[in-house]
């Protein structure tokens, strides 16, 4: 605890430490923000998601997540089942999707990102 004076009167406040209490209260990176933000515009818009899902096997998919995904009839299907794993990565796999995306998709991640 630290004691923060005001005025006359000292006022014991708490400072939450993220090392004291050993949790990470880190802000997202600009690609989780990314990921999650234009969430229902990449399961719309995303169209090879066959070759997305190639460059995250094995990194990010193991085989059952990858075939769960692969089994989606159209596109947006596919994206819905692989936007339905994101909640379990962390910030290395949402990383790794959004590279794949500016690889696969660089006109999609330019527009919405407004460049």
């Amino acid at each position: 605890m630290l004691k923060i004076t005001r005025g006359m009167s000292d006022i014991p406040m708490m400072i939450i430490d993220s090392q004291l209490w050993g949790v990470s209260l880190s802000l997202p990176s600009p690609e989780d923000r990314f990921v999650d933000q234009y969430r229902e515009q990449l399961i719309q818009r995303v169209t090879a998601v066959i070759g997305i899902l190639d460059k995250l096997y094995g990194s990010v998919l193991d085989e059952e997540q990858y075939q769960r995904v692969k089994s989606g009839s159209t596109n947006p299907e596919k994206m819905r089942k692989l936007y339905e794993l994101v909640p379990s990565w962390d910030k290395v796999c949402k990383n790794q999707f959004y590279q794949v995306l500016k690889t696969t998709h660089r006109h999609l991640v330019d527009e919405l990102e407004g460049k």
